[in-house]
């Protein structure tokens, strides 16, 4: 038997450092939403509890979903399963790329062996990435502590967004990076949810910001170009998602966002188009 699930990328509108949660994990106060790029992973049930997981057609035990499958196998005596990921939201990027297969593969494993296990299926998804268990609901919603403690917000509206494509990043060292010189700047999850709600891009374009893009910066340079590139056409500050190193705009309607994708395109920044979306993860096809 097996399962194909679509689990969507997030981008992080703002994303403040707010302390240490338990003096170990950075507290954060993220307002976050899903967006429609996406992985599509399928899950197919074994006979024997071997996990395997490839990418793009290449062997990856490094993913977080061999992980989590492999902690499903043992914490609930499952079969093992064959996960081959269809991969559009690369690691790296503060999109959610890590976590996306490993939702997948939480959502695919209790549908393929019948588990009821919502409550432990948080519990893993929290030990192996703050962000598993968003990507599992999806939606607009603001992640506090350690970006695993969702308040969901219905907007009923969708919202277009232009996403750069930067250097790939690491998590770990764009924190120490923040953590050698933070940046206390606070922005106003409130305010920005307002201003999505009736509709006011400009004011939503202020508001937006992310704590982690001054650390970010000084990592990689190179991000600086996108930033530049953006100014030269006349364009709105791009924000970080994440730790990066991807950057977005939040454009008024599609068309905007198509005509700043293509002038980025021209000028050499990788640019896709993509909208909000309030599902995180959604069953595709089952085959027995």
């Amino acid at each position: 038997m097996s399962v194909k699930i679509k689990t969507n990328a997030k981008l992080n509108l703002t994303l403040n450092i707010v302390g240490m949660y338990d003096n170990k994990y950075h507290s954060l106060s993220s307002v976050i939403t899903s967006i429609d790029i996406c992985d599509i992973v399928t899950i197919t049930a074994r006979q024997d509890k071997k996990v395997s997981v490839k990418v793009n057609d290449e062997i990856d035990e490094g993913n977080t979903a061999f992980k989590v499958a492999n902690a499903v196998v043992e914490r609930f005596n499952t079969d093992g399963v064959d996960i081959i990921v269809e991969k559009h939201v690369a690691a790296g990027g503060g999109m959610g790329g890590s976590s996306v297969d490993a939702a997948a593969s939480l959502c695919g494993m209790r549908r393929l062996f019948g588990l009821n296990m919502d409550e432990q299926m948080l519990e893993i998804a929290s030990e192996f990435g703050s962000d598993i268990a968003y990507m599992i609901r999806g939606g607009l919603g603001v992640a506090t502590g350690k970006g695993d403690n969702i308040m969901f917000v219905g907007s009923g509206k969708s919202f277009y967004f232009v996403v750069f494509t930067g250097e790939r990043m690491s998590t770990k060292e764009v924190f120490a990076e923040y953590d050698r010189q933070p940046d206390h700047t606070r922005y106003d999850n409130e305010a920005l949810l307002a201003a999505l709600a009736r509709g006011d891009i400009t004011e939503a374009r202020k508001l937006m910001g992310n704590n982690l893009q001054p650390a970010a910066f000084r990592l990689s340079p190179k991000l600086s170009k996108i930033v530049d590139t953006c100014v030269k056409w006349g364009l709105p500050q791009p924000v970080l998602t994440g730790s990066g190193g991807n950057m977005f705009l939040l454009c008024r309607d599609i068309k905007e966002a198509q005509r700043f994708a293509a002038k980025m395109n021209a000028n050499g920044i990788e640019s896709m188009v993509c909208a909000s979306t309030d599902s995180g993860t959604e069953i595709l096809e089952i085959s027995e």
